[in-house]
């Protein structure tokens, strides 16, 4: 569903409606990150102005959805590293793959990968959030990592909120122009990703590197 559908739906809902709607999106966005779940927020501050919604109620309504999202995805995350130690023994070709997921969901990198979030995990946690693209696997690399829980609902909870409430209050504040945030997010988004995909392309290029290096 893009955008406009999601809002013209959202229109025809009575107030309790509108509420529940918030809470389900906002909900999805962490379980399907395609969904636009920051366009019903954004129309909330915009409705919000209009004496349709109250911030506040729109805000509870939203944090709700994404909390209950967060700690769902959370809990896969052990289900995912499970399912991941599955397919590396399954898997025999292409060669590069097997080797990579050795060499990424080793005990060694693991035990590495869990020192580090035990340090700076909750910050990378309340960052993600504006991080369009990595919010959701940020949430199952805390769960894969056990991170802990109380420390990663506190910066989950952090992120979110802030963020939520720039999102309402640009809704809120540019009234009929509120339309104007979704392009600016859409730019951010953009840049975003584009620096992450070079990133994360640089980094499987460097440990393949490594792995074959290591092995010669």
């Amino acid at each position: 569903m893009n955008a406009d559908a999601v809002v013209e739906w959202m229109r025809g809902l009575p107030e309790w409606g509108m509420y529940a709607f918030l809470c389900i999106s906002s909900a999805i966005e962490n379980i399907f990150p395609p969904w636009p779940g920051d366009v019903p927020i954004v129309f909330a501050g915009f409705l919000a102005a209009h004496e349709v919604l109250t911030l506040p109620g729109a805000f509870v309504a939203s944090l709700i959805g994404n909390l209950l999202s967060g700690l769902f995805m959370y809990y896969a995350g052990t289900y995912v590293l499970y399912l991941v130690y599955r397919i590396r023994l399954k898997v025999r070709r292409p060669a590069f793959v097997r080797r990579w997921l050795g060499g990424v969901f080793s005990r060694r990198q693991m035990d590495q990968t869990r020192d580090w979030f035990r340090r700076w995990g909750a910050g990378f946690v309340l960052i993600s959030r504006f991080l369009a693209g990595i919010r959701i696997f940020v949430v199952v690399v805390a769960g894969i990592t056990r991170m802990n829980l109380a420390l990663f609902l506190l910066a989950f909870t952090a992120g979110v909120s802030v963020w939520n409430v720039l999102l309402l209050g640009g809704g809120y504040a540019l009234g009929e122009n509120w339309e104007q945030i979704l392009s600016w997010i859409k730019i951010y988004s953009t840049v975003v990703i584009s620096l992450l995909t070079v990133g994360v392309g640089g980094y499987i290029f460097w440990r393949l590197r490594k792995l074959r290096s290591a092995e010669s």
